[in-house]
């Protein structure tokens, strides 16, 4: 009996066209160095152990915005996580890619049999991305490429379907973004302290005197007005 192609097997439910398009046109790609990369890349991020070396990394830099970037980025990670693995997985199953969906060479040893929907890795990558991104964003963009080829990682060894990954990296940025509403994002370098210097060299009677006595504080600008007397003389012949 001749075997069924996945493409055409109905079983898998609630895989749409554009899933299985997109997931053909990544199982095509020539084989590569990049193979190998991405399975490791991809094993590299289960339980966030590949945000928890990024946050370390971040933390133990010296830098104050690196620490907030770092607690935060773990904390929004937990949080999205959870949710993806805990919550989302359970309310809407969904099969995952069968093993023939892409290469031999690119297949992990031990794939994973929960529901596909959503990726928790491309969930985790997000929040974490994100999460930094309110504290440190040079940082993030650093953080950027690496979270982008986790998520696409999942699909390209035939874990998850397209858009697996991207409900999971939308989810981690809505909760990034819902943690500024009790987790007040500070910036790196208050912008009053830049625009009072301008102000004071714009206008040399102009002085500055912090409100809270120590710097990046707010600032204050006091105009100095001038007290010396005036005498006004008139030269002689001219009344």
């Amino acid at each position: 009996m001749r075997r069924r192609s996945w493409r055409n097997s109905r079983p898998l439910g609630h895989v749409s066209r554009p899933d299985r398009w997109l997931m053909r046109r990544s199982s095509r790609l020539r084989p590569s160095r990049a193979d190998g990369l991405l399975r490791t890349l991809s094993v590299s991020a289960n339980h966030s152990r590949l945000w928890i070396a990024c946050a370390a990394a971040l933390y133990f830099s010296g830098d104050r915005a690196g620490r907030r970037a770092a607690l935060r980025g773990l904390a929004v990670t937990g949080i999205a996580s959870g949710l993806a693995n805990g919550v989302a997985k359970p309310l809407f199953p969904r099969r995952r890619p069968p093993g023939e969906a892409v290469p031999f060479v690119r297949r992990i040893l031990n794939p994973p049999v929960s529901s596909s929907f959503p990726s928790g890795h491309s969930a985790s990558a997000a929040a974490f991305t994100a999460g930094v991104a309110l504290e440190d964003p040079v940082s993030a963009a650093v953080i950027a490429p690496v979270a982008l080829a986790v998520a696409y990682s999942r699909v390209h060894i035939g874990v998850h379907w397209p858009t697996d990954v991207a409900a999971g990296a939308a989810l981690g940025v809505a909760v990034a973004v819902v943690t500024r509403r009790w987790w007040a994002a500070r910036p790196a370098e208050p912008a009053a302290v830049g625009e009072s210097t301008v102000a004071q060299q714009a206008d040399p009677r102009q002085s500055t005197r912090s409100t809270n006595g120590g710097p990046g504080r707010g600032v204050v600008i006091t105009p100095v007005r001038d007290e010396s007397p005036r005498t006004i003389r008139e030269a002689p012949g001219h009344r």
